[in-house]
């Protein structure tokens, strides 16, 4: 199996048991990808395109190997070289070194492809992609430090600047003419023949990634539809392109000249292009450029300088009212700074600094009225007004959260003691509610003893007994005595039993009812102690239940009271 060297290009001729393969020609180790008969043409293309600087295009050949299989190793290990522009070339010992052409806005260290390289690689390969790796990082290091001090662009002009026979194009005239328009209007513009020309003996990627990186147009001119896919070209436009997507105040602007819009890169199709053939282009092209600098500074927060002399004189006679305490003017001005220029954070943080009172009245339905106003202004403002609102308006609202704290105790507090007023001079007074109880249960033991002898002493004479006792002698003297003995005798017997009933029946209850009365009288009084009892027991549960739930309620009060003093 034959692979193209990473590094040089040359053939590799290697054995298919190991996943590592070194270059007889430059002594670069390179990962082999494990699915090697299915997917050698692909690798190769991917390699062939990364050493010939077409990294976009090598971006993609390594996408579609990734789809084949997303655990190839050298895949991964493919498109963090192409990413980063990674070109080999031999430094002046003669040893090949790598040199980064596309700065990423990360390390290495943390792009997802390395990382998924690693994890699936195996421990040889591993040492490989890490070694190159801190090579890499060293370079990425070395040149965000250069862009770091690199003064903002506001244009950058992509085009391309030689023929192959070494002739300069018309494109690098059209451009030059360009350039100088843009820096008579005051824009600082990246173009190359210019700006690098101090650069001479220096790598220029640093250079170039800080002025993709701050620019807010680029300009891509072409007179041949060959301009716009070469190398430099395309490796600048492409990176606008994916620098745009997390910045949508970028703007591209796709000039054409003697050819037809169409015949663009697709990628251009979303934008709007301009015919450099048209007379007068310069200046229409400055033109653009001035509209869409102006639009992007109004979306941060900075205005043109006849606009901005007007915002600051509305802005500096409502600072003057709040001073003098006309805040309902000072308000009127604030409100109109946001009808008029609404991207101008003072009139929306001015509204609800009016209404506060300088942030000093605090109040919880006003705070939520402003709330929207502030988020505006947080929005519109550059970073660091929006740091000082944001600190402001987080000191307000923690004010505003104390305010409402010390509110909350004291209501806390004022409950609590009217709790405590309500059981003042309370205790427990479950033993006596205990007592209370004992003493009705003796006393109803008393009621049961009393109760079967008031009714005994209620019910009448029983003479059932009696009435035997005469039928039974009756029959005896029957018996013993015949029957003229016998009925003398019950009739004497009757007799005795009448004057015996009539004497019962009316002395007993005489005899019988001062007991009654007595008995009677004891068990109404033991009732009656026993009511009062049972009454005082109900008053006394009444209490306990209020005293226990005012200690609950107490004790849950004091919980919320330290919760919220922290």
């Amino acid at each position: 199996m034959i692979l193209k060297c990473e590094v040089c290009g040359a053939n590799i001729d290697f054995d298919e048991s190991t996943s590592i393969a070194t270059c007889k020609y430059c002594d670069s180790k390179m990962i082999v990808s494990k699915n090697k008969d299915k997917i050698e043409n692909l690798f190769n293309r991917a390699t062939f395109l990364r050493q010939n600087l077409d990294f976009d295009g090598a971006i993609s050949v390594f996408e579609d190997l990734l789809r084949e299989d997303y655990k190839d190793s050298a895949a991964h290990w493919g498109m963090v070289l192409s990413r980063y522009g990674i070109e080999y070339v031999n430094d002046i010992g003669g040893e090949r070194k790598p040199t980064c052409h596309r700065i990423q806005d990360h390390s290495i260290f943390d792009d997802p492809d390395y990382k998924a390289a690693l994890q699936n690689a195996d421990i040889y390969e591993s040492y490989v992609f890490q070694e190159e790796a801190k090579k890499i990082d060293e370079i990425y290091n070395k040149y965000i430090k250069i862009v770091k001090e690199e003064k903002p662009y506001d244009v950058f002009i992509c085009y391309k600047d030689k023929m192959e026979n070494g002739e300069p194009t018309e494109d690098s005239m059209i451009a030059y003419n360009i350039y100088n328009s843009l820096e008579q209007a005051g824009y600082r513009t990246f173009f190359a023949k210019k700006s690098l020309e101090s650069k001479l003996g220096q790598e220029y990627e640093p250079y170039i990634y800080a002025a993709l990186m701050s620019a807010t147009v680029m300009i891509v001119l072409g007179t041949k539809t060959e301009y716009y896919n070469s190398t430099w070209v395309k490796n600048e436009w492409s990176r606008f392109l994916e620098l745009k997507k997390e910045n949508k105040n970028k703007t591209l602007i796709a000039c054409f000249k003697n050819m037809s819009p169409y015949e663009m890169p697709m990628e251009f199709s979303a934008f709007q292009s301009f015919d450099l053939n048209k007379i007068g282009y310069v200046e229409y092209l400055v033109e653009g450029v001035n509209h869409v600098i102006q639009n992007s500074k109004r979306k941060n927060g900075v205005l043109p300088n006849d606009e901005t002399s007007e915002v600051n004189r509305l802005a500096a006679n409502a600072e003057t009212f709040m001073r003098l305490n006309e805040t309902q003017k000072a308000y009127e001005l604030y409100i109109e700074m946001q009808n008029r220029y609404p991207e101008d954070y003072r009139g929306w943080w001015g509204v609800p600094y009016v209404q506060s009172e300088c942030l000093t009245r605090l109040d919880n339905e006003l705070a939520s009225e402003m709330q929207n106003m502030v988020q505006h202004a947080i929005t519109v403002a550059n970073p660091d007004k929006a740091k000082m609102i944001q600190e402001e308006w987080k000191d307000y609202i923690r004010r505003l959260q104390e305010q409402n704290k010390r509110l909350k105790i004291s209501e806390a507090e004022e409950e609590k003691n009217n709790y405590q007023n309500q059981i003042a001079g309370y205790s427990d007074v479950s033993l006596e509610i205990s007592q209370k109880r004992e003493q009705t249960k003796m006393l109803q033991l008393q009621l049961n003893e009393l109760k079967p002898k008031i009714e005994k002493l209620s019910k009448p004479h029983d003479f059932r007994l009696s009435i035997i006792v005469y039928i039974v002698c009756g029959l005896f003297y029957f018996v013993t005595g015949g029957i003229l003995n016998g009925v003398c005798s019950s009739i004497a017997i009757l007799i005795i039993w009448g004057i015996y009933y009539a004497v019962v029946s009316h002395i007993e209850p005489l005899i019988k009812m001062p007991m009654l009365w007595k008995k009677q009288k004891e068990y109404d009084d033991i009732a009656l102690k026993k009511q009062k009892i049972e009454s005082c027991i109900a008053d006394l549960e009444k209490q306990k239940y209020t005293y226990e739930t005012c200690v609950n309620k107490i004790r849950e009060l004091e919980d919320y009271i330290q919760e919220l003093r922290g």
